[in-house]
């Protein structure tokens, strides 16, 4: 049930409310009556994609927000990572003491690092997000451009910019392996090296069996 709502919400972040959308009018409108973004004088340049303050400010935003998931992951990842790494070792040793690994062994890890999946994968989704949310608001913000630049209004064969290009989500949180987020300090990757190893070790032993 909570995973449930924890999804309906980060759809309806993914939505535009009315505040942003007005925003973006507002700033759609004011950049066209000021002829933002120029129009190029070179023939050539036409088809860019525009620049204007609004879409960085946008672009800027949409990064800031995946930056702070980032951060709020290693945080919590500083004391996953002792928890997760323990029950790891645990299992590597029993298999090269034993030769056999227990279910309870296997259990308590399986479930800390799908604890720790779920995790990352809740702010990958809150990201995107907030990625959907800003798109839309560009979007929103450049027909008002269009609409109201003098420059633009007429239409013509060939249109002097592109729509803005969409914003993308930062590619790390596409990586195949959310280990990534797991380390004892962030600037410091050797400090990562062994729990990782151990993880991953932990991870191809309990797949085989």
């Amino acid at each position: 049930m909570a995973r449930s709502e924890s999804i309906r919400g980060d759809i309806r972040a993914a939505r535009l409310t009315v505040f942003q959308r007005r925003r973006a009018a507002r700033n759609g409108r004011a950049d066209g009556r000021h002829a933002i973004p120029q129009i190029p004088s070179d023939l050539t340049l036409y088809g860019e994609a525009p620049v204007t303050g609004y879409l960085r400010q946008l672009d800027f935003q949409a990064g800031r927000a995946s930056k702070q998931l980032q951060a709020y992951l290693r945080r919590v990842g500083t004391q996953e990572v002792v928890r997760i790494h323990g029950l790891a070792r645990t299992v590597v040793a029993a298999h090269e003491r034993r030769g056999r690994i227990s279910a309870g062994e296997a259990a308590r890890f399986r479930m800390a690092h799908s604890r720790w999946l779920a995790q990352v994968e809740q702010c990958r989704r809150k990201a995107q997000a907030v990625v959907d949310a800003a798109n839309q608001e560009q979007q929103e913000y450049w027909v008002h451009v269009v609409r109201h630049h003098e420059g633009m209004r007429g239409g013509g064969a060939r249109p002097p910019f592109r729509p803005p290009d969409a914003i993308v989500l930062d590619p790390i949180w596409d990586k195949p392996d959310p280990l990534l987020f797991l380390r004892a300090d962030k600037d410091d990757d050797l400090n990562a090296a062994e729990p990782i190893r151990d993880i991953t070790r932990a991870l191809e032993l309990l797949n085989g069996i």
